[in-house]
């Protein structure tokens, strides 16, 4: 029976008519039904929008085009299953792929016992990628943030206790972005006339990795590579260039007017402990000098939007980016605000 190939039941879903796959190493027989249940990101908990129709669109937002669900033995932590869905991604091209997985419920086969389920949806990595990191083959498996974009944001959820599986058993498990977005909806000058004014993130989570436990990220300060930039175009369109993930020119900005056009950028997490913070910048050229002004996030949670309203610069900036920080948000934010489920909204700060 090992060398056999089990055919699976996924309620719903009709293989022949979406062109879905299914991908399953041969890990044994199971003697239960367990039913996964998975649920996407409401849309007001993370909208993680950006410049242009797309990226408001939270259908498209919350698309589903690949599920990878692993079942593990709770009490050794031991792989025991690891099905695939059909596949995020076109492995010849590079880019997303059309398929989409409309159904929420899938069925699988396990042994009876003790289990720890984890679920990811999008994933950037090959089925095999998968399997052999949780089944401990290879010691790492990071997503780049570069890759993150509207219909395939990789999206995880996992089973916060011991789950009991006999006879036929369901799980529902909630899905979360990896990736969080920093949004600044305005920005004014009391101060004088600024030109060449530019906003972008410095130390941003250019690459982390779904464990078992959670989300592990990693420093990546280099801008989006080339062949990042090239997705962005070839996903978003010509504006990509001047509004990617981690920078965006605004050019000239008068005394006492406001830049109204909302600047969205992204991050994975970054927790509190971490030696490198996330920075928001502000710089440009005022009163014939270069200005900078840092923002800084001393953490930045996953599945989460952290909303200025208003940046205003009121005076003579830092004269190196490497000054300390006008502001320090914290989750809770430290300015005027609140933090609602996974928003955490900043009204305004003066810098």
């Amino acid at each position: 029976m090992n060398n056999k190939v089990k055919i699976l039941v996924i309620s719903v879903l009709c293989l022949s008519l979406c062109g879905c796959s299914i991908w399953e190493p041969d890990t044994g027989e199971g003697n239960s039904v367990l039913t996964v249940r998975v649920a996407t990101p409401s849309d007001d908990v993370s909208p993680t929008k950006s410049q242009g129709s797309m990226f408001i669109n939270e259908s498209l937002c919350s698309t589903i085009r690949s599920i990878d669900i692993l079942v593990f033995d709770y009490t050794t932590n031991n792989l025991e299953k690891h099905q695939r869905y059909s596949d995020a991604w076109n492995r010849t091209t590079n880019l997303p792929a059309s398929t989409t997985l409309s159904d929420r419920n899938f069925n699988i086969n396990v042994s009876e016992g003790t289990k720890k389920i984890i679920v990811i949806a999008n994933s950037q990595h090959t089925a095999q990628e998968i399997f052999n990191y949780y089944s401990g083959v290879t010691a790492t498996c990071p997503s780049l943030l570069e890759k993150e974009f509207p219909g395939v944001y990789t999206m995880y959820g996992m089973t916060t206790s011991a789950l009991s599986v006999s006879g036929n058993t369901t799980a529902s498990i909630a899905l979360s972005r990896m990736v969080s977005r920093i949004a600044i909806n305005s920005i004014t000058s009391t101060f004088t006339d600024g030109s060449n004014v530019r906003l972008y993130l410095s130390t941003a989570c250019g690459s982390a990795t779904i464990t078992r436990y959670g989300i592990e990220s990693s420093v990546n300060e280099g801008s989006i590579s080339a062949s990042g930039t090239s997705l962005g175009l070839s996903i978003v369109g010509s504006s990509y260039n001047n509004n990617n993930h981690l920078s965006c020119n605004i050019g000239n900005l008068a005394t006492n007017s406001t830049y109204s056009t909302p600047i969205y950028f992204y991050s994975y997490p970054r927790a509190s402990s971490a030696t490198g913070k996330v920075k928001l910048y502000l710089s440009g050229q005022f009163n014939y000098s270069i200005y900078f002004y840092p923002v800084q996030f001393n953490s930045i949670n996953p599945n989460t939007s952290y909303i200025i309203g208003n940046l205003t610069i009121s005076k003579s900036g830092n004269l190196t980016s490497a000054d300390l920080p006008f502001v320090y948000i914290e989750s809770i934010p430290t300015v005027k605000g609140e933090i609602s489920e996974n928003i955490c909204r900043i009204d305004k700060i003066v810098l």
